[in-house]
């Protein structure tokens, strides 16, 4: 056995001392999963019992996928894809087959037949999605893992499958696939699905090549230590540098952004315990500033993990009022946001709305122990950033707003996939 350290977690203790860690680093997601991400501020924590209902939309997936969705065979043109927005339209356009992976559910979307694999997948799935870490990391699911990366490579051949895009590289499949692929001489790529909340050099850099929005994200990932010859710029789908309007400062309808807690570590390589309170103090900090401006009232915007029950149980529901519109329409309706680090930022300002960004930090530090990161963490001084009450008084005092042209640095002027197809070609 090897050495204990004291500042060891769970997944790292597992991890050093299992004869098979290669299988339990496939695991590490679901493992840190079933370790942090709990509480009932999460709209889903996972230390729960699996609902009947749950385990029913698990199945009405399952039977989506047989019965809605049509399977493909291979080609000698096939990419296999499960990137956000809408990518897979264009690798069509450019003359290839999209199939969807097994694990993501797409509608209208085309998967590859193959009934051994497919059995193996609805198994182990099955199990990522209720058993314990005993189970998981038991002798018989490790064997499992193995038999389904060996089929998986029986399966793929260069000549058949082009590539494989996928929007991660954290969780189990995605990790097995990148692999797989990697071995059989495939190319692995993941298109950034949001603004990255941290940059290090293994998330996001485990697959042949990073696709990112904008210069300034690909210089981001390179001083973190990736290497910068394997990432692409390619933009965004829906968003370019070229349309922006003049940005108003208005405090007649605000929109304020929660800061949200990771339920899972936010980086592979480091831990961070945080305090759920202080996503409520972050709220009240804000509500401190306004109401003193005479603000009365504003919508809070939730992220999609965070629970609406939690909230409403613990703030003022007199001034905040919940906001469940579809982020296009809510932000028809917004005058200003006021929020954290979050893609919601970029697609604020391109939709004409000034976004305040307020991140109270220590030490570079936010008030969950997480490292802001750029553009979040004021270092760019054309960029106004609250990092404290106090600050964010200012900013209001002083009807700061921010520039639309801050979007050259992290969208292209256009959506372009050449140097992608370049690579698999």
């Amino acid at each position: 056995m090897k050495q204990e350290d004291s500042n060891m977690n769970l997944y790292e203790y597992l991890y050093n001392n299992s004869s098979n860690p290669y299988c339990i680093e496939l695991l590490q997601y679901e493992i840190n999963s079933r370790i942090y991400y709990f509480g009932n501020n999460f709209a889903s924590p996972k230390e729960r019992k699996i609902s009947v209902k749950e385990r029913s939309i698990n199945f009405l997936s399952y039977l989506y996928r047989k019965v809605k969705t049509k399977s493909i065979k291979k080609s000698n043109n096939l990419i296999i894809s499960n990137a956000y927005f809408s990518v897979n339209d264009e690798i069509k356009k450019n003359g290839f087959e999209v199939a969807i992976p097994w694990w993501t559910i797409k509608k209208g979307g085309s998967y590859i037949k193959h009934q051994k694999i497919e059995k193996l997948f609805n198994e182990i799935n099955g199990s990522l999605k209720n058993d314990t870490i005993p189970d998981l990391i038991s002798e018989t699911f490790i064997n499992k893992i193995i038999l389904f990366k060996k089929l998986l490579k029986d399966f793929i051949e260069p000549t058949e499958i082009k590539a494989i895009i996928l929007s991660n590289d954290l969780g189990f499949f995605e990790r097995v696939f990148i692999d797989a692929f990697k071995e059989k001489e495939i190319l692995t790529f993941i298109y950034l699905h949001g603004l990255p909340a941290r940059y290090n050099y293994i998330d996001d850099n485990r697959a042949d090549y990073l696709i990112v929005w904008g210069d300034k994200i690909k210089n981001n990932y390179i001083n973190a230590g990736v290497d910068g010859n394997k990432i692409i710029v390619a933009g965004h789908p829906f968003y370019n540098s070229n349309k922006f309007s003049k940005i108003q400062f208005n405090l007649n309808d605000v929109l304020v952004i929660s800061k949200t807690k990771c339920g899972t570590p936010l980086s592979s390589d480091n831990v961070i315990l945080s305090d759920r309170g202080n996503c409520l103090i972050y709220l009240e900090m804000i509500k401190e500033v306004l109401f003193s401006y005479g603000v009365k009232k504003v919508r809070l915007r939730l992220h999609p993990s965070e629970s609406e029950n939690w909230y409403s149980n613990n703030i003022d529901n007199v001034f905040f009022e919940l906001d469940n519109n579809s982020l296009k329409d809510s932000l028809k309706n917004t005058s200003m946001v006021i929020g954290p680090t979050s893609t919601v930022f970029l697609e604020s300002i391109y939709a004409g709305v000034n976004y305040l960004i307020f991140e109270p930090q220590e030490d570079g530090l936010d008030i969950l122990k997480n490292k802001v990161v750029d553009p979040f963490d004021g270092v760019n001084n054309n960029l106004p950033v609250a990092k404290s009450v106090k600050e964010l008084s200012c900013l209001i005092r002083d009807k700061k707003t921010v520039s639309g042209q801050i979007l050259k640095d992290y969208f292209t002027e256009k959506f372009d996939m050449t140097k992608v197809f370049e690579k698999i070609n």
